[in-house]
């Protein structure tokens, strides 16, 4: 009878985390937050997948809390959706401060984000277009494990995320010589291809 009630109570647990109960999706800006933390890092992970022999370098620990600008998914048929199920674009500091004054129409699709505003005075008005691009970035998901990847899957626009892992490159072969890479970028100031993170997260709150 014991062992039944605990096995009900961690059913209902889990359907309440992954419906968002008790999480607020009325984010439309929140002020204060700071840039993400990062430092210099070590280490390898090693996995096999698809047939390829893969190596994850750790860069850098990565410790994030950004507002969740826009989310995209993507399916497990290819390497890089199997790797990254979902892409995150998030805001911090003034970014994530005026999100509820100006529309910025941000887009996600093919691991790519934009933004646009209706008119340049708007863009002027906070500062110019380099305000964003420093104060936001898409971020390419890759779970360290299942729970991860189940609480990555519910993370919805709207909510203050706090995510914590390494910045990584991501090298893969096989045997008959084929390679494929993935890199990420290391600075919240590139822009444009190859600029986005490739984000190693193994905790997930919500704030």
């Amino acid at each position: 009878m014991k062992k039944s009630l605990i096995k009900i109570i961690a059913v209902l647990l889990s359907l309440l985390l992954l419906t968002g109960c008790g999480r607020d999706y009325a984010h439309n800006a929140v002020p204060g937050l700071g840039q993400p933390i990062q430092k210099k890092a070590s280490g390898q992970i090693n996995f096999e997948l698809n047939g390829y022999n893969v190596c994850i370098s750790k860069l850098y620990s990565y410790d994030i809390t950004a507002l969740v600008l826009s989310t995209h998914d993507y399916n497990g048929f290819s390497m890089d959706g199997k790797l990254a199920p979902k892409d995150l674009a998030l805001g911090w500091g003034k970014v994530a401060e005026i999100n509820d004054k100006y529309d910025f129409h941000w887009h996600q699709s093919h691991r790519w984000y934009s933004w646009k505003l209706d008119s340049w005075d708007e863009a002027n008005a906070i500062g110019g277009t380099r305000v964003v691009d420093l104060n936001s970035a898409n971020n390419h998901i890759i779970p360290a494990d299942e729970n991860v990847r189940t609480l990555v899957k519910t993370i919805k626009p709207g909510e203050c995320v706090h995510l914590k892992g390494y910045l990584i490159n991501l090298d893969a072969s096989k045997p008959d010589g084929t390679n494929w890479h993935w890199h990420s970028s290391t600075t919240r100031e590139d822009t444009g291809g190859g600029a986005c993170e490739l984000f190693y997260v193994e905790s997930v709150e919500w704030k």
